[in-house]
């Protein structure tokens, strides 16, 4: 009866080494380390087993002492086990470190395990989470997606979402924003079919489409995507996906007149930061409260992107121009800041290459979001003579269109929509849409059949009720409250 029992007993450690390792899904491990998961029948192995599954399950829900305490476990039995079993871990286990670190928010640790493992990794996984050091760390991504190119086979869940995530985060550096759309969904599919939808496996594919839905001005979009996993994000998050939400919600709250909930947004990134120490979460939190602060004062100091590779300060020709997302945030800055040396000419040239890209890729608040200078020169850009010629009509709108959402929502309730519309009058309203469509004061005025100082009255009314100070102004005002 005792070998029976035995036998029972292996089959028990077995099936429940199977189920706990079938729940975690693959978490961070290598092709050639799953496939032996189950392989071996040396009953001795399973106590390591399973303290790589306890590990990693710990690791997916941020509890890293746990992970800790299951790598010194591990240790502990490989350390009494024979060169051959160890051979055949060591490389889980450096991954597994590797992969903390990466948690910990210690890239140069991480980055000096993973290196190790370059001359004999079978699988792809190294190279996936060197690629997410680098995006996270603002390193240009095209080496490590030459590398990734490769033949290299996609085994696990977890890793096809983070491969997934991170080449959405690539496609939209370069202004391909349905792609990166395409790709983040597709990531957060998986992530929500095999881990469910409110875990962190979800969050990162989920902030990537959040701020693709706010750069393309779905505001209320990217607002459901982070509310829904906010607490998720702030407990077991990785620290990019608790930035870039707290930031999206930062700059929504802006746009609604709620300043202190955006400053309350960007504390808790800070605040997480310090729990989880990390000096870079809250460095870049307070970046972020500084440059919100300057948007949000209409001063003319402009928050300096950092700049791209390939473009110097002291070009100016739209030839300089790449269609890069960074690029972009860098080339309005410099036309934004007071202290480079380009003439009004050089900023409108500049300018009207980025506005060229971003019409053609469907950015909205990258613009918005740069900055008082930036929205007064859209403003004198719209009455501009240049954008009213057939071919540039299309940017105009384009223009009329940024300085639409630049109108917070909050104008709009403190000008309800019924009020005004009784007091312009019916030759208001009809002078008001032929500024909309461009047309000057004399052609407004050969039109309705009355003088050029006719309409400039009538023009001067429509900015006293509608409290603009442009034609640009007024405009932006009357199509938010539907008046135009």
């Amino acid at each position: 009866m005792e070998p029976i029992n035995d036998m029972s007993r292996c089959a028990a450690l077995a099936l429940d080494a199977t189920i706990e390792s079938s729940a975690v899904a693959d978490a961070m491990d290598s092709g050639s380390v799953g496939l032996a998961l189950f392989s071996d029948p040396q009953a001795h192995v399973w106590p390591i087993r399973r303290a790589f599954v306890r590990a990693r399950r710990a690791l997916l829900s941020r509890r890293l002492r746990e992970v800790s305490k299951s790598i010194a476990q591990i240790r502990g039995l490989l350390a009494a086990s024979d060169s051959a079993l160890r051979q055949q871990y060591d490389r889980a286990l450096i991954e597994l470190r590797a992969c903390v670190a990466v948690a910990e928010d210690d890239f140069p640790r991480a980055r000096e395990l993973l290196l190790d493992l370059m001359p004999t990794a079978e699988g792809s996984m190294p190279w996936t989470l060197l690629q997410y050091i680098q995006w996270a760390s603002g390193e240009p991504m095209e080496v490590a997606e030459h590398v990734l190119s490769s033949a290299r086979p996609l085994r696990h869940v977890l890793e096809r979402i983070l491969r997934l995530s991170l080449n959405a985060a690539l496609e939209f550096e370069h202004l391909r924003p349905t792609v990166a759309a395409n790709l983040a969904t597709e990531a957060l599919r998986l992530a929500t079919e095999r881990y469910g939808a409110g875990s962190s496996v979800s969050c990162l594919p989920a902030v990537l489409l959040a701020q693709i839905a706010y750069e393309q001005g779905r505001l209320p979009e990217a607002e459901s995507l982070i509310r829904s996993r906010a607490a998720v994000i702030r407990a077991s998050g990785a620290l990019e996906c608790v930035l870039r939400a707290c930031v999206v919600l930062a700059r929504i709250s802006i746009h609604r007149g709620r300043n202190a909930e955006a400053l309350a947004s960007l504390r808790e990134a800070e605040t997480v930061g310090r729990t989880r120490k990390s000096p870079r979460l809250v460095s870049a939190a307070r970046a972020e409260q500084a440059r919100l602060f300057l948007t949000s004062a209409h001063t003319i100091t402009a928050h300096r992107a950092p700049e791209p590779a390939g473009f110097s300060s002291d070009r100016a020709p739209e030839g300089d121009l790449s269609p890069r997302y960074s690029s972009l945030q860098f080339a309005l800055a410099r036309v934004a800041s007071p202290s480079v040396n380009l003439n009004r000419e050089d900023r409108h040239r500049i300018l009207i290459s980025c506005l060229r890209i971003g019409a053609t890729r469907g950015l909205h608040r990258l613009f918005v979001d740069a900055g008082a200078p930036i929205l007064r020169l859209l403003e004198t850009l719209h009455d501009d003579p240049r954008l009213r010629e057939e071919h540039s009509f299309d940017l105009r709108l384009y223009v009329g269109l940024l300085l639409r959402a630049a109108v917070p929502t909050t104008a709009q309730a403190r000008h309800p929509v019924s009020p005004v519309h009784q007091q312009l009058s019916r030759r208001e309203k009809a002078v008001l849409s032929m500024i909309a469509r461009g047309m000057s004061n004399k052609r407004i005025a050969l039109d309705l059949g009355i003088t050029p100082e006719t309409v400039k009255s009538h023009t001067k009314s429509i900015f006293l009720k509608l409290e603009t100070r442009t034609r640009a102004q007024a405009v932006a005002r009357a199509a938010s409250m539907d008046l135009a």
